[in-house]
């Protein structure tokens, strides 16, 4: 039976002991990992703080049943950019052949030894980095596929509007193009950005996989606390009309689990944020999704700018190894997500749709097109990637939903989700259909009721 991916970045780490931060690869990490629905955990440099953490990462692993996906150091020395000042290092083209013979027989040694575990899914090999590091990226790739041809391979390829110290590595890079016209650096040009740096990314990498990170809910329009970054929408379906291009493309979402920077307490992410970046995900026919962070971050702890939220306001387990409020609100959605798992994932998707006003709890006193970079606020329209223009259900309804159509055995499957993060909603829908999976609400006979950002699978 198919269930979706659900994985964390970053996990447990091993002991930051300047900053009185314990060792949180322990069994009470991992219990709290796996209670909450957490399948794979994705690694992040353990093994710069000591030879044997990752092994112990993954014992534990293998004794709950959790897959492990590896980032050793090995695979930054793959994404090495010249000139760049993050991705320092020379290029992988760059390199002689026997500098990159070298660098390839140790990242086989590396796998081999971590292969030994039961938990070993695979590796997660990088986050972000530049077109000049693709080259070493699809070495690496290939390597490991011929190796491991059973095992998965993941890659963090973007987030939102590619900057051009992500498109290059920085400005100092060696390779740094001036991108002008419709490519140069501007909202409305981020599809043409997106387009152009994903082509390099798929002919260079051989990768049929794609993820990226959008964080909808932050303090960045301090007038609308409520406020939802379009991206939200826009990524997802951005993978879903790639999906239909490319067979076989698996795609993720990541997902904002609490808030990090120095935002405190003025940017909520509870039940009904948590509910509707997941159910968007599903709704866009996504392969699976992955929660950031999943451990309150070493390399958080000790900057000011994150002094606020490393204690419990982000992550399932925060810096002391303790749980934190997220483990109770993410893991009854978790399991209403592996519920519709096997029908949704079973089904041809169709497209999606919204209907019905969005409440977006706006304060009536601003106005919000007068507001910096307004246009990436969500105010109720999607993006026209996968829009439905087939037969759709009759629905009455007093607040927007997003509906998105799958089908089976030639017989629509309707997943409709309440799109507002503050309203309820009430809806009626006229359909033969009888069967539902409910996520949080009420149904009386074709009429339903849905909390705010919750899902229901109507088939």
């Amino acid at each position: 039976m198919k269930k979706y991916f659900v994985s964390i970045y970053c996990p447990p780490y091993p002991p930051k002991v300047e900053k009185n931060v314990p060792n949180r690869i322990t069994r009470k990490s991992f219990e709290i990992l796996k209670n909450v629905g957490i399948d794979n955990i994705f690694g992040h440099f353990e093994d710069s703080y000591g030879d044997n953490y990752i092994d112990d990462s993954m014992s534990l692993c293998d004794e709950y049943g959790m897959s492990y996906f590896i980032r050793p150091q090995i695979t930054h020395n793959f994404l090495e950019v010249t000139d760049s000042p993050v991705f320092k290092g020379t290029s992988f083209k760059e390199k002689s052949i026997e500098e990159q013979e070298k660098l390839l027989n140790e990242f086989s040694k590396t796998c081999e030894r971590y292969a030994k575990h039961k938990s070993f899914g695979g590796v997660m090999f990088g986050d972000e980095s530049p077109l000049q590091s693709f080259e070493g990226l699809g070495a690496a790739y290939k390597l490991f596929k011929e190796k491991y041809p059973n095992k998965d391979f993941h890659y963090n390829c973007l987030n939102y509007c590619i900057s051009d110290a992500h498109m290059y590595g920085g400005a100092e890079s060696k390779f740094k193009d001036v991108m002008v016209g419709d490519l140069a650096i501007a909202s409305e040009n981020r599809f043409n950005r997106y387009n152009y740096f994903l082509s390099h990314y798929f002919e260079k990498t051989g990768l049929n996989m794609f993820s990226t990170d959008l964080y909808p809910f932050s303090d960045y329009w301090k007038e609308l606390n409520t406020s939802i970054h379009r991206g939200l929408y826009e990524i997802p379906g951005y993978m879903a009309e790639l999906k239909k291009k490319r067979p076989g493309l698996k795609t993720y979402s990541y997902i904002q689990l609490g808030v990090w920077d120095d935002v405190g307490d003025k940017v909520k992410v509870d039940f009904p944020e948590m509910s509707l970046q997941i159910n968007i995900a599903m709704a866009f026919n996504c392969d699976g999704y992955v929660f950031f962070p999943g451990v309150t971050p070493n390399d958080f702890i000790g900057d000011p700018a994150y002094e606020n939220t490393i204690h419990g306001k982000m992550g399932f387990i925060d810096d002391q190894g303790n749980e934190t409020k997220y483990v109770n609100i993410v893991k009854p959605i978790i399991e209403y997500s592996q519920k519709v798992a096997p029908i949704l994932l079973e089904s041809q998707f169709q497209g999606v749709y919204t209907i019905g006003e969005f409440k977006s709890g706006f304060p009536k006193n601003v106005d919000v097109a007068a507001l910096v970079d307004n246009d990436a606020i969500y105010t109720g329209k999607l993006n026209n990637f996968v829009i439905y223009e087939g037969n759709k259900p009759e629905i009455v309804t007093n607040g927007q939903l997003l509906v998105s159509i799958f089908s089976l055995n030639n017989k629509p499957i309707y997943f409709i989700t309440n799109n507002s993060r503050v309203s309820d909603v009430e809806f009626t829908i006229f359909s033969e259909l009888v069967n539902c999976l409910i996520q949080s609400g009420k149904r009386d006979g074709n009429k339903f009721n849905l909390k705010s950002g919750t899902s229901v699978l109507i088939y």
